[in-house]
């Protein structure tokens, strides 16, 4: 039911929770044990919406570099980078982010 409810929010707001698994090393496992879980428990006995939001929590998961992304910038995660300038995902003109993870 958690990941259900997580998958009824926008798709950068899905992104932006999964990314915060990411950067930690320390959560490796958990990383693990959550695809596990929303592959066999959530996406196989629900809804074709769930399996799109899976597809982008599980790139998500897989995103070390921790880049959060704002709603209009989803698609060029999802789609391939379109942005002439910055970092892929973030706003044009974004200060990169600390190591650390918090906000520059």
């Amino acid at each position: 039911m958690l990941f259900e409810a997580i998958f009824e929010h926008p798709d950068s707001t899905v992104w932006n929770i999964f990314t915060r698994i990411a950067v930690t090393p320390e959560f490796e496992t958990l990383r693990d044990d959550i695809l596990f879980f929303v592959e066999q428990y959530v996406v196989n006995t629900s809804k074709a919406a769930m399996a799109e939001k899976f597809k982008i929590a599980k790139k998500a998961l897989n995103n070390a570099a921790g880049v959060l992304i704002l709603q209009k910038y989803i698609c060029d995660i999802m789609c391939g980078p379109t942005l002439k300038k910055g970092r892929a995902g973030a706003a044009p003109g974004a200060a990169p982010r600390k190591a650390g993870g918090g906000p520059t």
